[in-house]
């Protein structure tokens, strides 16, 4: 049990490293947010590092990239980006950081950011051969990250410090390798969209020399098309997840450890409130004749109010902190499920995770009434084999859309058909399980219903969708895991999208 006096010291403490994590982590969405948006792909790698200086308060922010050395092949080392601080040399145009090769001089990076591991602390404990590369740049303190596309290792981002001997801490690690996530993201989206751009140049050019054969040409050109959309929209989900995994691993982490510390103290604290007011009651049954003072302060205060107030405020607390507990387990299920490996899973622990990461959606909220979830399980459904984390994002989806078509009705519609979700799952013959997620919104026009599963078709308004859900959802229904999905709806009546899929597709 923790006293209030060991409370009270361990508090500031508390607030300074949850502060200054706030900051690190506002820092890394920000830049995050300006990789993701930013047109231009250089100048948006250039507004992050310096939205990162700002936060993390470093001296200088750098980008490697590790390449075969264009004379021996063996790995080396090139500066590609830098930002420092308006009194650091900017070190951007050496020489001697182009083609840099990791034996002569760094050896043993190589191997550490190959395995994943960074490499991290004071430069004058490094070795003798780092720190002649080091101190001619004045680094006192080191953090490199390294930065991994397709498993296979890039290069890396470091971050010095050259006024401090700066001690990096387990939350800055983890954040910043976080960041180096969005980093890689960016580069890969940059390199899809380079290589997009020059077959789309080849195919123009095939187009003009064979006009002879235009319509054939035109059939091949779609069909090409077709399947680039296809792999950017691959890219782009891979990185997204790789990198929102990290980061929400981490939040839900670093979420459970105060509130674990206010939960367990909530019931000392309910505990000391029923002593005292036994005590005043006590006071109150032995003294009936009290002091004009104490009279005065009884008035005052309220006693009686106070009695009822003080465990009602107890009780909403243990329920917020109930709140915060659920949010995390599902937070911790969604991040689990960004696994890769191809197992065994629950298709129900997928759709309560879902749904625990929407339900601030499905409340009420000042203009729109709640959703209804109404669950129709079946409870003998098996495990199947599947890859869970992109099965989860199908779902996510598919909820959302739900969600958003219900959101469109007017007050009227919503009097006469209380918005409702239905989710139900079967088990069906031949080995597959049917999942069917129903809406009663106004449905989808027939005209539209053919093109909901094209990529970056949306029927909202600009700037509200990107065309890409229900996209990757039939991507990762039929594409990845031989499934179907199919849609299902009626104008003024409501939507319904069913998935089957193979419970024993090995």
């Amino acid at each position: 049990m923790l006293s209030f006096e060991s409370s009270a010291s361990i508090q500031p403490s508390l607030l300074d490293e949850l502060t200054l994590y706030k900051q690190l982590l506002k820092g890394v969405a920000s830049a995050t947010n300006r990789l993701l948006t930013t047109q231009d792909y250089r100048q948006a790698v250039d507004e992050a590092l310096a939205i990162l200086g700002a936060a993390i308060q470093v001296d200088r922010i750098y980008i490697f990239e590790t390449h075969s050395h264009p004379d021996n092949s063996e790995p080396a080392m090139s500066q590609r980006w830098e930002w420092t601080a308006p009194d650091i040399v900017p070190e951007i145009d050496n020489p001697d950081l182009q083609n840099l090769l990791y034996s002569e001089s760094l050896p043993r990076w190589y191997r550490k950011l190959s395995n994943h591991h960074p490499i991290v602390g004071l430069v004058k404990d490094f070795p003798p051969e780092e720190r002649c590369v080091l101190e001619p740049q004045g680094i006192l303190s080191i953090l490199v990250v390294p930065i991994f596309i397709q498993a296979q290792l890039w290069g890396f981002v470091g971050f010095d410090q050259c006024h401090s001997a700066h001690e990096w801490n387990e939350t800055e690690l983890e954040t910043l390798r976080a960041m180096a996530g969005s980093l890689g993201g960016a580069i890969a989206q940059h390199r899809a969209e380079a290589k997009l751009q020059n077959l789309n140049h080849q195919l123009e050019a095939t187009v003009e020399e064979r006009t002879c054969a235009l319509r054939q040409t035109n059939l091949e050109l779609e069909n090409t098309l077709e399947s680039l959309k296809e792999t950017q929209i691959q890219l782009i989900h891979a990185e997204k997840m790789t990198g929102l995994g990290q980061i929400v691993a981490g939040v839900a982490h670093e979420i459970n450890n105060p509130a674990t510390f206010i939960y367990s103290n909530l019931g000392h604290a309910q505990s000391y409130v029923t002593d005292l007011l036994s005590l005043v009651e006590a006071y109150q049954s032995e003294y009936p004749n009290s002091t004009p003072l104490i009279e005065q302060k009884l008035q005052t205060l309220d006693i009686d109010f106070l009695k009822n107030d003080c465990v009602m405020v107890i009780n909403s607390m243990t329920q917020g902190v109930h709140r915060i507990n659920r949010i995390v387990r599902s937070l911790h299920e969604f991040s689990r499920y960004n696994e890769a490996e191809y197992k065994c899973a629950s298709i129900h622990n997928g759709l309560e995770s879902t749904l625990g990461l929407l339900e601030y959606r499905l409340n009420p909220v000042e203009n729109q009434p709640g959703i209804l979830v109404e669950r129709q399980y079946d409870l003998d459904i098996p495990d199947i084999m599947c890859y869970a984390g992109a099965l989860n994002q199908a779902f996510l989806n598919i909820v959302s859309n739900a969600i958003d078509a219900l959101e469109e009705k007017t007050h009227k519609e919503q009097d006469q058909r209380p918005n409702k979700i239905v989710i139900t799952t079967k088990t069906l013959k031949h080995g597959k399980i049917r999942i069917c997620i129903a809406d009663n919104a106004n449905g989808i026009a027939p005209e539209v219903r053919p093109k909901i599963f094209d990529p970056f078709f949306t029927a909202k308004p600009i700037g509200q969708g990107t065309g890409l859900g229900l996209s990757i959802a039939y991507q990762i229904v039929v594409k990845q895991h031989g499934g179907k999905l199919a849609c299902q709806s009626a104008i003024n009546e409501g939507t319904c999208m069913s998935i089957e899929l193979p419970s024993d597709r090995y």
